[in-house]
């Protein structure tokens, strides 16, 4: 795969990581803001499930891509733990790493 592909991909694990975020930020708004409301199925998220799932799949396969093709420490298997996060930074040590290798061979 091509440097211009690999840095797609890690601009995409970045942004997923951000909407991710925002998403989940969104759900918390409503349930925590009208708990009793939420609880007794008044209120419903405004981001379905669904979206939220596809969101969490697609960037745990990009993860494991960057992890395992890239050749990262597995070390940095713990940044699953907090997936929204770790994809953003494993997505931005992506590309530091491709940016340094273009630097070299110029």
């Amino acid at each position: 795969m091509n440097k211009k592909m690999k840095k797609i991909i890690a601009i995409v694990i970045i942004l997923l990581g951000i909407i991710s975020i925002i998403t989940t930020s969104l759900n918390l708004q409503v349930t925590l803001g009208n708990t009793e409301a939420f609880l007794a199925g008044e209120v419903d998220v405004p981001v379905s499930s669904v979206l939220t799932w596809g969101l969490n799949l697609m960037q745990v396969l990009g993860f494991f891509y960057i992890v395992f093709a890239e050749k990262f420490k597995k070390s940095n298997l713990f940044w699953i733990l907090v997936l929204p996060l770790g994809c953003i930074v494993l997505g931005t040590r992506q590309l530091l790493r491709l940016n340094k290798l273009t630097l070299i061979e110029d």
